[in-house]
């Protein structure tokens, strides 16, 4: 993968979003072999899914404080095993739609590549992570690098 280049040049910003999933943990050694490979910067994003279907009405503030936190946390997990490569990198988190919040944040800081894993979770909320996978691919303006589960 030497001297990987895209949009007429090389690779110097990554957009990493994560979940904290087995499937996210494959995309992030992938990520960071291509960051070691072109000196690139990782920006690492978790996102604290702001969709609270089943709980009461005000429970909803308590779950949403507590998913950001647990956003947070594995967003600086994933910082601090990156920077132990000697990586540069920067750990987000956002509140919303995953998959929206992915693009907006490859498109505020023109990121070159978005490196993610296809699924975070399994069974039934397969099918919905996976339309996070498709949303990106379809609305990013830069590639998209998919990295399955069993690679």
């Amino acid at each position: 993968m030497n001297g990987v280049i895209l949009k007429e040049g090389k690779v110097q910003k990554i957009i990493y979003p994560t979940d904290g999933s087995k499937t996210a943990k494959k995309a992030l050694e992938f990520a960071a072999h291509i960051a070691k490979d072109t000196k690139a910067e990782i920006i690492v994003l978790s996102v604290a899914d702001a969709k609270l279907r089943g709980f009461p009405r005000a429970m909803e503030p308590q779950m949403m404080q507590e998913l950001k936190k647990e956003a947070q946390k594995i967003a600086e997990k994933a910082r601090k095993e990156l920077e132990k490569d000697g990586l540069k990198v920067q750990a987000m988190t956002a509140e919303g739609s995953p998959s929206e919040e992915i693009v907006r944040l490859a498109r505020k800081e023109k990121a070159d590549l978005i490196v993610m894993g296809t699924h975070g979770i399994t069974g039934l909320a397969r099918v919905i992570i996976g339309s996070v996978a498709d949303h990106v691919i379809r609305e990013a303006q830069c590639p998209v690098v998919l990295v399955p589960a069993k690679r």
